[in-house]
């Protein structure tokens, strides 16, 4: 059955309300006040609500064997994968220009020597870049900006576009030009 958009941000509200633990009666109380219906309609915005938390938690029981399943396959392959927040630490450290590890590299008179080995500067810059990219810090290349806005322009009479002056600024203006002659306001 298809709700209308009205419906479903009611039944959305409910979904949430229900959520975070409200009551039906609490959710008949808030609901009658803000959109004047009454509780029959509530009741089927509850089991619409009820019927949306059971797909989702049905959706993330779904997901969670999903991924049970891949840690299994990963680990019998003695696959491990890096999560997200792994590999911005990752990441993060080279960006910092952290150690990264070591290595052996050989002398002259061909003994062996372990040294410690920090990221250059384009490996810094790139791994910035990369966690600009990961968290979406870059703007996109182009930007689609609608904007609308009516200006209503009046007809001025052209006694409004004179300027008015109090004697104060009359004096002022007649001390200022002095010799020229006085000045007045029209």
């Amino acid at each position: 059955m298809e709700l209308r958009e009205s419906t479903k941000f009611r039944v959305d509200e409910v979904r949430k309300m229900l959520e975070q633990g409200s009551t039906r009666k609490a959710i008949i109380e808030v609901f009658s006040k803000k959109y004047d219906v009454g509780s029959n309609s509530i009741d089927k915005y509850i089991a619409f609500a009820r019927e949306q938390i059971k797909k989702i938690e049905e959706q993330i029981d779904l997901a969670l064997s999903l991924q049970e399943k891949i840690n299994e396959v990963t680990v019998a392959a003695g696959i491990t994968i890096a999560s997200v927040t792994e590999r911005k630490q990752i990441l993060t450290s080279i960006a910092k220009g952290e150690k990264i590890g070591k290595q052996t590299v050989f002398r002259a008179d061909g003994q062996a020597v372990a040294i410690e080995v920090y990221p250059t500067y384009h490996e810094r810059i790139r791994a910035i870049d990369l966690l600009n990219k990961m968290g979406n810090d870059y703007l996109p290349d182009t930007l689609e900006i609608e904007h609308k806005h009516t200006v209503e322009v009046k007809e001025q009479k052209p006694e409004a576009l004179k300027p008015v002056r109090n004697e104060e600024q009359e004096k002022a203006m007649n001390l200022i030009l002095g010799t020229l002659g006085t000045v007045r306001a029209n």
